[in-house]
């Protein structure tokens, strides 16, 4: 929680966030998908306690000139243990003196996860919610490929880490494609 405090006021500072943040909205609003594997470790959720390998889909899309909302959609299925995780946040990107591009987001999280099973018992599916607070870069492939690191942390159930490393596309839908039949 200190840490979500820390970075509210640091980017809520307009001077400090000048020297960091690209603020020109001119860039055009590029929508982007992402899927990135990655491995969850949970600390306090009642059964599931190995780390898992889990697969995470990502979608955000700017809302005019405000920072991006992104929707997460992860899944780990190892050890007997079925871990779903659905997520929204709100995403800021960071370009750092055009050398680092970066990203903060916060939000919310819906879990459904089945805990492993014991001798003679079979658990039943749970759902709880949750918070998050993340971080991470991209690296440029492309101008519409790019990778991303991404390392996120949940708060309810229990404590879990995300770390992955995946790819990113981005595209310009204000291009228009061209018919080929329309030229002749």
């Amino acid at each position: 929680m200190k840490i979500l405090i820390i970075l509210t006021i640091f980017f809520s500072s307009t001077n400090l966030s000048a020297m960091f943040i690209d603020t020109d909205y001119d860039i055009p609003i590029r929508p982007e998908m992402a899927l990135v594997p990655g491995t969850l470790l949970p600390f306090g959720v009642v059964g599931v306690r190995d780390k898992y390998p889990m697969l995470g889909f990502y979608y955000s899309n700017k809302a005019f000139t405000a920072p991006k909302y992104e929707i997460g959609l992860f899944s780990a299925n190892a050890n007997q243990v079925t871990f779903y995780t659905a997520s929204l946040s709100y995403k800021i990107d960071v370009n750092m003196y055009d050398a680092l591009q970066a990203f903060v987001n916060f939000g919310l999280d819906a879990h459904y996860y089945k805990r492993k099973p014991g001798t003679f018992t079979d658990y039943p599916f749970v759902a709880t919610g949750g918070a998050h607070l993340g971080f991470g870069t991209y690296h440029e492939l492309t101008k519409d490929l790019l990778i991303r690191a991404d390392f996120k942390f949940n708060f309810g159930p229990g404590k879990t880490f995300f770390a992955g490393i995946g790819l990113v596309t981005r595209w310009d839908p204000s291009e228009e494609t061209e018919d080929p039949e329309e030229e002749n």
